[in-house]
């Protein structure tokens, strides 16, 4: 069985050019998400000395602890970031430095804010989504060749008989 070749120009560009602005876009949404957490935490956050419970250093060096605010428990977890030690480093009981939004407790992070709330570069986004949509495309683009090839391989085979 022979197949077309590798790479079609006339599809992958077009296959290239939407997957890397789709890349792009989704980097871009999931930055702007992490930047709001950083910035409301930076303009209404407090600082607390917080519980380590446990940590998954393998799974992006995560730390999950436990404070008090205004009376009442919360638990979550996040990276730990600067200016606590990676996760491999702690245990439970341990103390993290974390900051919580003071209007609504819920949303805390392991990290200091005024540090993480710096958007990435656009030029960052753009090329790490042109690098997701360079794979994402090859394999799409192999994907309808492959698809081509069946069917002018089913039509020759039915126009022979």
């Amino acid at each position: 069985m022979r197949f077309p070749p590798l790479i079609r120009t006339s599809i992958l560009i077009p296959v290239w050019i939407a997957c890397g602005v789709a890349g792009a876009v989704l980097l871009s949404v999931l930055d702007s998400s992490n930047q709001t957490l950083y910035s409301r935490l930076e303009k209404h956050g407090v600082v607390v000395a917080a519980i380590v419970t446990s940590t998954e250093p393998s799974n992006h060096n995560t730390v999950y602890y436990s404070f008090t605010a205004r009376g009442k428990r919360y638990a979550s977890g996040d990276r730990a970031s600067p200016p606590n030690p990676d996760a491999s480093k702690l245990a439970p009981g341990d103390h993290v430095h974390v900051v919580y939004d003071v209007r609504d407790p819920n949303y805390s992070c392991a990290c200091d804010p005024r540090g993480s709330a710096k958007p990435s570069a656009w030029w960052r986004r753009l090329l790490g989504g042109l690098f997701l949509g360079s794979i994402v495309s090859v394999v799409i683009t192999l994907n309808i060749q492959r698809m081509l090839h069946k069917r002018r391989g089913s039509s020759a085979a039915s126009a022979s008989a």
